[in-house]
């Protein structure tokens, strides 16, 4: 993608992202507010109407346990269920004090009184008594004998139109002073009359259904007679409504009902209130329509992106373009930017990056013709030093063919201590090696003083496997002869010490000779007295400076010396078995100082 789509790209995405989320966002917390709100409302419907059934039911409950405790109701339907010719007058006595526990404005239909022993029924209302088994007994001979003492139940009462009509009733056992069944006594609401009183105006659409369930999840009451005995399961379609409803509360049933779940305390019984969730945000989706206004803002931004972005690119282009020049090779490229903002500090730059590689090439192309140069006078200045390691180990050989082994001794050592110091291989070598190119050192000066002085080595076997710069203990033990032996005293004594501790080596070289003051030793420190070091020309200035160039802070020196009490130098760096560990790439640095 060029840099210019991908401008496109980054403004309409955001944008398209921006709006999504809005949109989404606002239409799913708009749903879920209606939804709740629609949901809290019917809630506390239902609370009120499950209070207002436990009240209804309870009259029912309250006239029955009055009637059971009335002793002229007890005595009277005693005497009525006595053996003998009931009479119309017994029936009606007791048929007015059934009607008396009927309160007004309450929802009780009728009270039945089932007398097993005259097989007969008396009613509260216009049929005061009526034979138990006959085709007009308002309830079966099965029901009355098998019908639970549990509460509220709803049963079918024989009207006489010939189609059944649903009761809730409740019914209890009569019983006399002496503790013998009367009868059996119902109190009955009219499952129509308890409907349209309670849910009638909570379910009049098509959209919403409010429904009456027993304890055990079963319809009693709904506005379709046929849905009375079905469970909630079948209602909604949802195999798990059930167990929701049971748990009470309100929630969503499937993808497109929502309920409201209500248990009464008294009753037992359960109001649900179903409601189709598309009717509730049928005007949220109609906003929907916004969307043809948004898809148009979307392509006016579109537009605009495109306009804003060829704007933007044209000095993006004129930069590219001066760029594939450069790479081509063309370095006298400048760009040039009418723009003042960031766009033109980048030209500036860029500008500058040009002038700063054309100056580099070229400065590579003198240094490269400088190295040849060079290479060419190494070559002619190899030829001495080689001449010159022949011709003394000729000189050598001649004297030991002379057999004078002690100038040829002394020429051995002579060459190795050459060698070492003007063999550029290799910057680092074991402290092993480094301890023979002293001892090539000492056997000379021995024998030019006259062993006027001895040397001790106590060299552990770690630190001698340790790697050391090369040329690093020379010019310490030379230090020691120079300045500190007396030649005139033959105890003079160098003692070299060096060990391993916690991933340090550490080296010390001491004598007993001289000592010097503080102000010889800065002198000496700071290289004012390295025209002393005869061989080698490194100082104890310089072997300072290779260990904070190696090493940095983890390389450590330290001198300590006194007037007459000699002289210690004690050499701290890391104890390092790899040669590599610390080396410089000396031909990059020389490249790096010549860039």
């Amino acid at each position: 993608m060029s840099f210019r789509s991908k401008l496109v790209f980054a403004i309409l995405l955001p944008a398209l992202l921006c709006i999504a989320v809005v949109w989404g966002n606002s239409y799913h917390r708009s749903m879920e507010q209606i939804e709740r709100g629609s949901i809290d409302s019917i809630e506390r419907t239902l609370k009120n109407k499950s209070e207002q059934l436990d009240g209804y039911l309870k009259t029912t409950y309250f006239a029955a346990v009055r009637l059971a405790a009335d002793a002229d109701f007890l005595r009277e339907g005693a005497a009525f269920a006595a053996p003998g010719e009931q009479t119309a007058a017994q029936a009606l006595r007791l048929s007015e004090r059934m009607k008396s526990q009927i309160p007004e404005g309450g929802l009780i239909d009728a009270i039945y009184l089932y007398l097993p022993a005259a097989d007969t029924v008396v009613s509260s209302d216009e049929h005061h008594m009526l034979e138990a088994a006959g085709t007009a007994a308002p309830f079966d001979v099965s029901f009355w004998q098998s019908a639970p003492q549990t509460g509220i139940q709803p049963v079918a009462r024989n009207s006489t139109g010939g189609t059944p009509e649903l009761y809730y009733a409740y019914v209890r056992d009569l019983t006399d002073e002496n503790g013998v069944a009367i009868g059996r006594l119902l109190v009955g609401i009219k499952e129509r009359v308890l409907y349209y009183a309670l849910l009638d105006e909570l379910g009049r659409d098509e959209y919403t259904q409010c429904y009456l369930l027993d304890h055990a999840g079963q319809v009693i009451s709904s506005r379709y007679i046929g849905d009375i005995g079905l469970t909630a399961d079948s209602l909604a379609e949802m195999p798990a409504l059930t167990s929701a409803v049971q748990s009470g509360g309100c929630s969503k049933a499937g993808s497109r009902m929502l309920y409201a779940s209500v248990q009464g305390g008294f009753s037992d019984c359960r109001l649900l209130y179903l409601t189709d969730r598309a009717r509730l945000t049928h005007d949220l989706r109609q906003q929907q329509i916004m969307l043809p206004f948004i898809l148009l803002i979307v392509l006016i931004a579109v537009l605009l992106a495109q306009l804003l972005s060829r704007w933007i690119y044209r000095p993006v282009g004129q930069l590219m373009n001066a760029m594939d020049a450069v790479g081509e090779g063309k370095l006298e490229t400048r760009v040039q930017l009418a723009a003042s903002d960031e766009l033109q500090q980048l030209g500036r730059r860029f500008n500058a990056m040009a002038r700063r590689i054309r100056e580099l090439v070229e400065q590579q192309v003198r240094d490269r013709l400088a190295r040849r140069q060079a290479e060419m006078r190494a070559l002619q200045h190899q030829i001495k030093p080689h001449f010159m390691y022949n011709t003394l180990n000729t000189i050598r050989y001649t004297a030991l063919l002379q057999n004078d082994k002690k100038v040829g001794e002394q020429l051995a050592d002579f060459i190795a201590l050459l060698e070492a110091s003007t063999n550029k291989q290799g910057t680092f070598i074991t402290l092993r090696e480094e301890t023979a190119l002293v001892e090539h050192y000492v056997a000379l000066q021995r024998y030019r003083y006259m062993n006027c002085f001895t040397v001790a080595y106590e060299i552990s076997d770690d630190a001698l496997a340790c790697y050391v710069p090369r040329l690093l203990l020379q010019p310490l033990v030379e230090n020691a002869v120079l300045h500190g032996m007396n030649i005139k005293r033959s105890d003079n004594r160098i003692e070299i010490s060096a060990k391993t501790e916690n991933d340090f080596l550490r080296i010390t070289v001491r004598d007993n000779g001289k000592g010097m003051t503080e102000e010889q030793a800065e002198q000496l420190l700071e290289g004012q007295n390295d025209a002393h070091c005869q061989f080698t020309g490194i100082g104890l200035s310089n072997v300072r400076e290779r260990l904070a160039l190696y090493y940095g802070e983890q390389g450590g020196f330290s001198l300590i010396s006194a007037p007459g009490e000699g002289t210690e130098i004690e050499l701290t760096l890391p104890a390092s078995r790899d040669p590599l560990a610390f080396a410089i790439d000396t031909d990059s640095e020389e490249t790096e100082e010549q860039a």
